[in-house]
């Protein structure tokens, strides 16, 4: 190709010029079908991908993994493809149905694609995440299908004299261990989106405001008694 070389980047990473382009006062404005126009700021746009990038490595999505993108050009688009970015994931994004005709020929080219590219999972809107299912059938047919669990784990008894004697010490270390919350914050801190430093002023702020709910809770006065079936049925039952 011909012409002057390319300028050199000005931000090392998405995820820094994403940051950079917070303030910014432009934008990204998409077109429906309808000529109706929906139009997201740049922090808009970094705080939806960091959500996608969130709910892709919950559901298993690591680094150099593939994730298929079948949208149309909406902004739930930009959330997946800018979201498997963030998330060190290579974006493959893929035609979506535009019409009902030769159905058939577009779920198998679809499914051989979906192989093809190695993609770990396929992110669709609902209408073509139902047409999708033969397609994914196929391409996963070669090594079987993927399933997620996703497994909760309750931490503390019931009340604030529970011994929890019934609970596993080395069951529930190991179930503290995997905590998601503590490991997201670690992931956000590895990968640029956000200082040690700025996710304890974000906890400090959360943790002065359950303070004060309680210290609200204990100088507030008793209810009546009236009270006492208020939001509990229904109807009041007496």
């Amino acid at each position: 190709m011909k012409g002057p070389p390319a300028p050199p980047p000005r931000h090392a990473t998405l995820a820094r010029a994403l940051l950079a382009a917070e303030g910014h006062p432009s934008g990204v404005t998409f077109v429906d079908l309808r000529e109706r126009e929906e139009r997201l700021s740049w922090g808009e746009v970094r705080r939806r991908a960091l959500l996608a990038a969130g709910a892709l490595a919950g559901l298993g999505i690591r680094p150099g993994d593939r994730v298929a993108i079948v949208l149309r050009t909406e902004p739930a688009f930009l959330d997946a493809f800018l979201g498997s970015m963030l998330a060190g994931a290579v974006p493959v994004p893929l035609y979506p149905p535009v019409r009902l005709g030769r159905m058939e020929e577009y779920l198998a080219t679809t499914a051989r694609m979906i192989a093809v590219s190695g993609a770990r999972i396929a992110v669709a809107g609902g209408a073509t995440r139902r047409l999708l299912g033969e397609a994914v059938e196929r391409a996963r047919s070669g090594g079987g299908p993927t399933l997620v669990e996703a497994v909760t784990y309750r931490f503390w008894g019931h009340l604030m004299g529970d011994a929890m004697e019934y609970m596993p010490k080395e069951e529930r270390k190991a179930a503290m261990e995997a905590d998601p919350v503590p490991r997201y914050r670690q992931w956000l801190i590895d990968n640029g989106h956000a200082t040690a430093d700025d996710l304890t002023a974000i906890e400090s702020k959360a943790q002065d405001a359950i303070e004060d709910a309680v210290q609200f809770a204990l100088d507030s006065p008793f209810p009546d008694p009236s009270e006492l079936y208020t939001d509990v049925y229904a109807e009041v039952v007496r």
